[in-house]
C-alpha cells in the first residue's frame, strides 16, 4: 500500500506542576507555551497528524491543575477551535505507574483517549506509523512490521549507554523508512545507516534537569510521498530560552560544589579512622587533623567532647 503523510512529532513534555530545582522560571507555564506552539506549527504546515512521542505527562496520576492544562490545549489551544489534525501518544515511562503498561487504564492519557483528545493504538496504517510503547527491557524486543515510519518510546541510540541499543544493532526490515524515537532526553544528529534506514531524535521538549538539557529544543517535521521521505525538517520552538536563561548555573554549581565537600569531608573521616587506630593518643591525633584540615572549631570541639565520653564509657566496661 502506498502511504501519503505529513506529521509532527513532540517529544517527551514531561507536563507537571511541581517546579524543577533550580529552574529560574514556572515549568508548567514554560511547558504549556512551547506544546501550543508545537501545535502550531504543525497546524500552519497543514499536517494531518502530530505523534506524541512518549511522557506527556511526568507521572500517571498528575494534579488536576495538570491534566487541565493538558485538556485546555488539546481542546481550546487553537484559538478557542479544535485542532486541524489528529493527535497520536506513543505511551512512556512516566505515562503509566511503575514502568508497566497494565496500569494505562488508571492514567491521565488514558483519560484524555478515552475522551478522544489523543488516540492510543498499536498502528495507523493510514499514515504508516507502528506505535512503539515504552516497555521494560523494550530495547531488546525485534520490531517486525511493514510500516515505513517507527515511533518509539525507547532508547535507541547511536553510541553506549545504559539500557539502550545501538542503532547499527536494532532490528529493522526492508520497508522501515525512518526510526523516530523519544525518551532520550538530550537528541542526536540525524543517523543514516548503512542499510538506508535513517534514525531520528528531536530531543526532550521538557527539560527537568540540566542533564542533556544544552540540545536546541525542536520539533521533527516528516512528509511520506509513495512510502518514501520527501521532507525531514528540524524546527526550533521560539518559546524555548537557552538553557543558561532557564536554568540558575550557579546555584547548580553551588551544589555540586557541595556534594564534593561533603564527599571529601567524608573521606577525610575515614582517612582520620586510619590514623586513630594507629595511635593511642587519640585526642591529640584528632585536634591535630583537624587543625590540618581547617575542621570548624565549634565541630572539632563536638568530636572532643564525644570522644572522651566514648574514651569514659570504655573505661567503665574494662573495670
Amino acid at each position: 500500500m502506498m502511504i501519503n503523510s505529513k506529521g509532527l512529532y513532540i517529544s517527551d513534555l514531561h507536563f507537571r506542576v511541581k517546579n524543577i530545582s533550580s529552574r529560574r522560571d514556572n515549568f508548567l507555564e514554560a511547558i504549556s507555551k512551547k506544546f501550543t506552539e508545537a501545535l502550531c506549527i504543525a497546524r500552519d504546515n497543514e499536517v494531518q497528524y502530530v505523534v506524541l512521542l512518549g511522557d506527556l505527562f511526568e507521572d500517571g496520576d498528575p494534579p488536576g491543575i495538570v491534566r487541565n492544562r493538558v485538556v485546555d490545549i488539546l481542546l481550546k489551544g487553537n484559538n478557542g477551535r479544535e485542532w486541524p489534525f489528529e493527535i497520536f501518544l506513543v505511551v512512556g515511562n512516566h505515562d503509566i505507574f511503575s514502568h508497566t503498561i497494565n496500569t494505562m487504564n488508571r492514567t491521565a492519557i488514558k483519560t484524555l483517549h478515552a475522551v478522544e483528545l489523543i488516540q492510543i493504538c498499536e498502528k495507523s496504517e493510514k499514515y504508516g506509523i507502528y506505535f512503539g510503547h515504552y516497555k521494560d527491557n523494550g530495547e531488546k524486543e525485534i520490531v517486525d512490521t511493514d510500516l515505513p515510519i517507527l515511533a518509539m518510546h525507547t532508547n535507541i541510540l547511536p553510541n553506549p549507554f545504559w539500557g539502550s541499543v545501538l542503532i547499527e544493532d536494532f532490528h529493522t526490515n526492508p520497508e522501515n523508512k525512518i526510526v523516530i524515537s523519544g525518551h532520550y532526553h538530550p537528541g542526536y544528529d540525524t543517523v543514516y545507516r548503512k542499510d538506508g534506514v535513517i534514525f531520528a531524535n528531536p530531543g526532550s521538549v521538557g527539560r527537568v534537569s540540566t542533564d542533556g538539557a544544552s540540545h536546541q529544543i525542536k520539533v521533527l517535521l516528516l512528509e511520506l510521498v509513495n512510502n518514501e521521505i520527501v521532507k525531514m525538517e528540524y524546527i526550533p520552538l521560539q518559546s524555548a530560552l537557552p538553557m543558561e536563561s532557564v536554568f540558575n548555573i550557579a546555584q547548580m554549581k553551588a551544589r555540586k560544589q557541595a556534594k564534593t565537600d561533603i564527599s571529601d569531608f567524608m573521606n577525610s573521616i575515614n582517612e582520620a579512622s586510619v590514623i586513630l587506630d594507629q595511635d593511642d593518643n587519640i585526642l591529640d591525633q584528632m585536634k591535630k587533623f583537624g587543625a590540618d584540615n581547617q575542621i570548624k572549631k565549634e565541630v572539632m570541639d563536638e568530636i572532643i567532647k564525644r570522644l572522651i565520653l566514648a574514651q569514659d564509657n570504655k573505661g567503665d566496661v574494662d573495670e
